[in-house]
């Protein structure tokens, strides 16, 4: 099982699946070895066997998997539990193709543990390659080897009871060597038994420790869970916030668009007056060329003409010298005749007040005398 290193939200998902899966695979091959494990007798070894076979055996068929777990969880999802790899007490015939693809495939050294963890009993003795299988482990342990043409007996004849009571169709001296022989593999079985038990606890210990790491990676990755549910949160509050601000600054633009192109049309208007000033200047200057070369035509013609126009400049200042010494004495003239006419109005008033006078004191003496 490969997982990927977390890079986004989807990727954090998966790995928790991943991860979640994990340990369900660890949780459940921790049942299957304590299940393994808690049995006692012949029972307990018979699955230790059984757990040393599919150890070997896995690494073979599985050899990209890691760990002993992963090969036991794997060789057990293949063949199924209570495989028919139990063959102590019974007279089960291992097949001889498995047997040689065991000894091709894992090496001499291991050859001789899987060779040697399958009981005697198991063997098919009226095979003539069974026993050089068989003897492959003797010889290492220094077992006497038999042929089934002397005194081993068959599978299909001899029976786990028969094996342990002597046989009279083969001597005593080939009888003891026949069970020294058995009690030296059985012994070499124990031992490899052993053995094996204390790598499967091994292998457990080391399960339990992947199986507490995982337990931990699962609480940082469901507590990276919570930090990225709320940096997410927070994302998207800033991701609505940008989207207002981004309305709010397309509306500030199509505005300023607007009155950029108001610009550019008053612009072009301007220029285009700017133009029609141009022109009208340009005509002005030109006309106003005309009047100074018409001026200095005129100045030049005045200059010629200069004596005469002193002359005339004379008599008509002689005349308004005249016309201002009449003038003063029209203005002499009608003072005095207004000062006259102030007199004579005085005068008319003055008679007017006599006249009233006397009538009054005409009056008063008519009084008088009425009075007296």
């Amino acid at each position: 099982m490969s997982v990927s290193a977390p890079g986004s939200l989807d990727a954090e998902l998966k790995y928790l699946s991943d991860v979640a899966q994990r340990e369900a695979e660890l949780k459940r091959l921790n049942e299957e070895i304590d299940m393994e494990l808690n049995l006692s007798g012949e029972d307990k070894e018979d699955k230790e066997d059984s757990l040393g076979k599919k150890a070997v055996l896995g690494k073979k068929l599985y050899p990209k998997a890691a760990t002993g777990a992963a090969v036991l969880g794997e060789v057990t999802n293949k063949y199924g539990r209570g495989s028919s790899d139990r063959v102590v007490g019974k007279q089960a015939k291992v097949e001889r193709p498995v047997v040689v693809e065991e000894e091709q495939v894992v090496g001499e050294g291991e050859s001789e543990v899987v060779m040697a963890s399958i009981p005697v009993a198991s063997l098919d003795m009226s095979d003539a390659s069974s026993p050089s299988l068989v003897g492959r482990s003797a010889q290492n342990n220094n077992v006497p080897l038999y042929s089934p043409s002397t005194e081993a007996p068959t599978e299909s004849s001899a029976s786990p009871s028969q094996l342990n009571s002597p046989n009279p169709e083969i001597g005593s001296a080939a009888q003891l060597r026949f069970q020294k022989a058995r009690i030296k593999s059985l012994t070499v079985q124990l031992q490899e038994q052993i053995s094996l038990k204390g790598i499967a606890e091994k292998s457990l210990s080391g399960l339990q420790k992947k199986f507490k790491a995982q337990s931990e990676d699962s609480k940082r990755m469901h507590k990276n869970i919570a930090d990225l549910t709320s940096s997410n949160a927070k994302l998207k509050g800033e991701v609505e916030r940008s989207g207002k601000d981004a309305e709010a600054y397309k509306r500030e633009v199509s505005s300023l668009k607007k009155e950029l192109n108001q610009e550019r049309k008053e612009k072009q208007q301007g220029e285009k007056e700017h133009r029609a000033r141009e022109i009208r200047l340009a005509r002005a200057l030109e006309e106003c060329d005309k009047f100074k070369k018409t001026l200095q035509d005129a100045t030049d013609e005045t200059k010629g003409m200069g004596t005469d126009y002193r002359k005339d400049k004379e008599k008509l200042k002689s005349q308004v010298r005249a016309l201002e010494r009449q003038r003063g004495e029209l203005l002499t003239a009608f003072k005095k005749q207004c000062k006259l006419i102030e007199v004579l109005k005085r005068q008319k008033v003055h008679t007017e007040a006599a006249k009233l006078l006397e009538f009054t004191e005409e009056e008063f003496v008519k009084v008088l005398d009425w009075g007296n």
